[in-house]
């Protein structure tokens, strides 16, 4: 039994130390907005991407599938069409907005290199 117990102890303390290298991790990473990877969205349609320092430009052509451009976006996570985004003055202490984009015929997105 003791055994068992000290097994459990050992466990959670591991799990613990884990939790707290990812936390320290990705505070630290997430300091550094500017440095991530930049997006810009071509969309058919205004979408609600309100925070300060994102960029909406409706592009003045004619007959244009995609007129509204949107800037002033970093990458925070990507995967199976959707790309997660914030804006380049995001910070974590404050809680603020992470956005959720889904790639489709009326949505282009473009990843580029920092």
């Amino acid at each position: 039994m003791s055994v068992f117990v000290a097994g459990v102890c050992v466990f959670w303390a591991l799990t613990q130390v884990t939790r707290q290298i990812a936390q320290d991790d990705a505070r630290e990473h997430a300091r550094n907005v500017q440095g991530w990877t930049r997006v810009m969205i071509l969309s058919s349609k205004r979408l609600s991407l309100p925070a300060p320092g994102t960029v909406e430009e409706r592009i003045p052509v004619k007959d244009l599938l995609l007129p509204y451009r949107y800037t002033g976006l970093r990458l925070l996570a990507a995967g199976e069409g959707r790309y997660y985004v914030v804006p380049n003055d995001w910070n974590v202490e404050n809680a603020d907005a992470i956005y959720a984009v889904r790639e489709s015929d009326d949505v282009w997105i473009s990843v580029q290199a920092p």
